[in-house]
Order: structure tokens, then sequence, then C-alpha cells
């Protein structure tokens, strides 16, 4: 039975994890299409958050999580390449429990007046209750159409 709901309970947190994800994703590609309507020179964008952790002592638990990355956006003869690629990691601790994942996305759009295509690619490796599990997501959207979108959810 506790196999079972831990399992669930990491199904249940995965569904949640690609929510939040599309949502990011409708947030860049709204960026992106943003990016089209005014001029700018290639830049390239770095961030680092370095691992912080916070107890919980009334909880009996410590959470830690870090990210780092970059992002750029260029145009060159009308088109727009933007590319954004990253990492995070978390981690939750107590006596009798433990939970890590490790994320990486990376987010390609090249678009022209006439095509827009914009690629999202996710996944993302944690252990829950002893479980190994992995999910990976690719979403590709060209000129207002979603051409893939697949998703798959490996616990061993």
């Amino acid at each position: 039975m506790i196999e079972w709901h831990a399992k669930a309970h990491a199904v249940a947190r995965i569904g949640t994890t690609v929510r939040k994800l599309a949502a990011i994703t409708a947030v860049i590609a709204g960026s992106a299409v943003a990016m089209l309507a005014s001029p700018a020179e290639a830049a390239t964008y770095r961030y680092n958050n370095p691992e912080t952790c916070t107890t919980y002592a009334e909880y009996g638990f410590t959470v830690c999580s870090g990210s780092s990355g970059q992002y750029s956006a260029a145009q060159t003869s009308g088109v727009w390449v933007y590319n954004s690629k990253g990492t995070s990691t978390y981690t939750v601790t107590s006596s009798d429990y433990y939970e890590s994942r490790s994320e990486a996305v990376k987010i390609t759009n090249v678009s022209t007046k006439a095509n827009y295509v914009f690629r999202y690619a996710y996944s993302q490796d944690f252990t829950y209750y002893g479980m190994v599990c992995s999910v990976k997501q690719d979403y590709v959207f060209v000129n207002g159409q979603i051409r893939v979108n697949d998703s798959a959810v490996e616990c061993t």
C-alpha cells in the first residue's frame, strides 16, 4: 500500500510539474512573440542562483534549491532566434524522508514575420520514497499549430 501511495503521489507531483511548465512555456512563448515587435541586438543573459537551504524545525525537514542557466535573443536578416537553457535542483530531507530532483529545460524559438517555430524540451529526474523517476516532455509549436506534444514518465 505504501509503495502504491508513493507512486501515485509521485505521478501527481509530476502532473503538477508539467502543468507549471506549460504555464511557463506560455509566458516564454508570449515573450518571444513580443520580442518580434521590437528590434534588439544579440545579447546573452546568464543567471546563477546558488543552492540555499531552509530548515522548517516545526515540521522536521529541510528544503534546498538552486538554479542556473542562460538565454539569448538575436535578429539576423529578419529572423529571430531565441535560446534558453537552464538547470535547477531541489531536495527535501527529514529523518524518515528524502526527495531529490534535478531538472533541465531547453527552449528554442526561431521566427520571421511569416513563420514561427517554438520548441520546448524538458527532462526531470528525481528520487521519491526510494523510487527513481524520470520525466521527459517534448513540445513543438509551428505557425499556430501543435506539431509535437510528447511526454513520458517512468519510475523504478
